[in-house]
């Protein structure tokens, strides 16, 4: 018989394998092919196994055959009686060599009629197993198999490796224990179909071919999205990833870098990785890896997180608003603003991370936050805790299970696990942080109206706080004169109308100090404010409470007389919606001291009884500042800048609200001849400005403000 390999199609479906030759050959007259596969069981002890975390399918012939269901086993030929398979112990039948000195166990024995311990075997067979692989999720895999042919005529007999129907190895001779590797690659991001066929032309008792330990491995999981954190708290914090194909969730953590000590697992494989770090000291800095049963995926000198302090500490904190150009095709807005901030911040460690949503454009759909959040803020991500708030962008993504992508990426408190009160929802929510309370409203989705399950929420919320710091965010501002305006009924579905008239009282009655918002993509800031609750037109000179730019240098702090959150002292409201693009303003709002069609940050840095805010342009310059100090007195009276441009002169002081004010001039010190410039003035603020034109005979004049009563 000539020894020529048989050129065989492979077609599996319905349960059933047919192969097919492409022409009726006759070797040596007509081709009678029988067939012995006998399927061993895995020898205790003879080899070390491979990382399980690489193994992508694994068949050791442990118990009865084929238990799993997957492998289809028969013969092609109708001759005789038909293929079973029966539990053999091998050292019953044959003797076929031994790759150690005790062969354990049972094998499963293929041959047809007969039964027992001595399968018949019949002329005119070719027996085979088949089985579909699944390597679409690997970009590379490697079979590896052991086989020995204990009896066979050499060079007639063949035993063939097929992958879907082209044959990728064949032997005829292999008398001892081999171990065979075939590189998969090639097939990597398909499902394949493995065969594993013996072809005779003459019945030999105990002829066939034995195989054992079909292995199929891949690279280790591959991390496609993270590690990221969520839920920070003085005890706790969940880390979640992404990988490439399902495998376990295992963190590994601990204060000591070269020493992870500590370990959390879940063992079921999934692709969507969330692991919940307990028992955690405050304020202190622990460092872990992403791993996979022994391989570890992800780890390094940047891969640490700060526990919330239970106590007041110095804290920064990094807040950008609709920053999601990058999912639009505009990666070099957010990057810019990114790496200066990066730039700014050095090794400072940024305590907290806050985005106002639109976080990723335009449907905030899954694929959208991949580009727009996790391939470009990767080091912050794994260090630093991110709390968002939801955009409207966020609301146009299909829903999966009755949940818009948002709430499937992001992992938020809602039964009080980080402060406040409890929720039920990750629309709103809220989490301290040492002497910070934080409020994360949604201006999108939720009912806006007194009474509303938020509304309710939120007050109950404030009333139980005390934190001497709130900070309250959401997406769509209460004022803003930017690309959206606040005052357009139309715009947004009135949302913002809404939040300044239900919203904005109650946190004016509850002490927050300052409002974040996006939706705008400029910066606004506002004067210290309180009490302006309708259209711009109705705003009215008692409605700021410091008409200063709250500039330490300029007409000073923004000054509060309480220490802790105190009704109706003031606030600061941001409109921060340029962190991704600056595209254009309607006009500019009354109760902004700065307006900028500019992108950027803002940086927050909270210490004690101050709180210092600077917006950071994407080119790393300080395009506005402000400070807001609890716990003092109003300042005395002074006059803080005097400005002159072409015959005009702006005068600011420092006041009291309610305080009679007079502003004199006199052109000589002299011989001081004092003159009202002005009728005497009230005060509403901290701060009092006058503008106006000045007449002097002398060429210079002087000025100065009287507390008349």
């Amino acid at each position: 018989m000539t020894n020529q390999r048989l050129p065989l199609e492979f077609d599996q479906a319905g349960g059933e394998v047919n192969l097919h030759s492409p022409r009726n050959t006759e070797l040596h007259g007509r081709l009678a092919i029988a067939a012995l596969l006998v399927l061993t069981m895995l020898l205790t002890g003879w080899r070390a196994s491979a990382s399980q975390t690489n193994i992508i399918f694994r068949e050791d012939f442990e118990g009865n055959f084929p238990q799993d269901g997957g492998w289809i086993v028969g013969d092609l030929n109708d001759e005789g009686d038909p293929a079973f398979w029966d539990d053999v112990n091998l050292l019953s039948f044959g003797s076929p060599p031994l790759r150690g000195s005790v062969w354990a166990g049972y094998c499963a024995g293929f041959g047809f009629g007969g039964g027992g311990f001595q399968p018949v075997y019949q002329p005119d067979m070719t027996a085979f197993m088949s089985r579909m692989l699944d390597l679409r999720n690997y970009s590379s895999a490697t079979l590896t198999f052991w086989h020995t042919v204990p009896s066979i005529e050499a060079g007639i007999d063949q035993c063939v490796v097929f992958i879907n129907g082209q044959d990728v190895y064949s032997i005829s001779d292999a008398f001892a224990w081999t171990q065979t590797t075939i590189d998969l690659t090639p097939y990597a991001g398909t499902e394949v179909d493995l065969a594993f066929v013996f072809f005779s032309d003459f019945s030999v008792e105990g002829e066939g071919w034995y195989l054992d330990d079909i292995t199929v491995t891949g690279p280790p999981p591959r991390i496609s999205r993270g590690p990221y954190l969520q839920t920070g708290t003085v005890s706790s914090v969940i880390v979640r990833w992404r990988t490439d194909r399902p495998a376990e969730s295992k963190v590994l953590y601990g204060t000591d870098p070269q020493q992870l000590s500590s370990q959390v697992i879940d063992s079921a494989p999934k692709t969507e990785h969330a692991l919940t770090l307990e028992g955690l000291q405050a304020d202190t800095r622990y460092h872990y890896a992403i791993a996979n049963g022994p391989d570890v995926l992800a780890s390094g000198t940047d891969y640490f997180f700060v526990t919330s302090p239970a106590v007041p500490k110095p804290t920064r904190i990094w807040v950008i608003g609709d920053s999601g150009s990058a999912s639009a095709g505009v990666p070099a807005g957010p990057t810019a603003v990114y790496n200066r901030y990066r730039e700014f911040t050095g090794s400072r460690y940024t305590d907290l991370w806050l985005m106002l949503g639109d976080n990723a454009y335009y449907s905030g759909t899954d694929a959208e936050y991949q580009k727009a959040v996790f391939q470009l803020y990767p080091e912050l991500l794994r260090q630093t805790i991110l709390w968002s708030t939801l955009g409207n962008h966020e609301t146009y993504s299909q829903e999966t299970d009755g949940q818009h992508a948002y709430f499937k990426i992001f992992n938020f408190p809602t039964a009080a696990e980080a402060g406040g009160e409890p929720s039920g929802t990750e629309n709103y929510y809220s989490f301290d942080y040492g002497n910070l309370h934080v409020i994360s409203l949604d201006s999108e989705l939720s009912l806006r109206v007194p009474g509303s399950p938020m509304l309710a929420w939120l007050e109950a919320d404030l009333a139980a706080n005390t934190k001497d710091w709130i900070i309250a965010m959401w997406h769509s501002p209460p004022y803003s004169k930017g690309s959206h305006d606040s005052d357009n009924l139309f715009d947004n579905f009135g949302n913002m109308t809404d939040m300044r008239a239900n919203i904005v009282p109650i946190l004016e009655n509850y002490g927050v100090d300052l409002v974040l918002c996006g939706h705008s993509h400029n910066y606004e800031r506002s004067f210290l404010m309180n009490g302006h609750y309708g259209f711009s037109d109705s705003l009215t000179p008692s409605m700021i409470k410091d008409a200063g730019s709250g500039q330490p240098g300029d007409t000073g702090a923004y000054l509060k007389p309480d220490t802790g959150p105190a009704a109706n002292q003031g606030t600061v409201y941001v409109v921060a919606g340029s962190s991704g693009w600056a595209t254009f303003v309607t006009g500019r709002h009354p109760i902004m001291h700065a307006a900028l069609l500019e992108m950027g940050s803002l940086v927050l840095d909270i210490e004690g009884q101050q709180l210092d805010a600077k917006f950071l342009r994407e080119t790393g310059a300080i395009d506005d500042h402000f400070t807001i100090i609890k716990g003092v007195a109003p300042e005395p009276l002074r006059i803080v800048t005097v400005r002159y441009d072409e015959g005009i002169v702006t005068l600011r002081w420092k006041s009291r609200a309610g305080n009679t004010y007079r502003l004199e001039k006199t052109e000589s010190l002299e011989t001081p001849d004092w003159q009202p410039v002005t009728e005497d003035m009230v005060a509403t603020g901290a701060t009092t400005a006058w503008t106006g034109s000045v007449i002097s005979l002398t060429g210079q004049c002087y000025f100065r403000v009287t507390e008349v009563n």
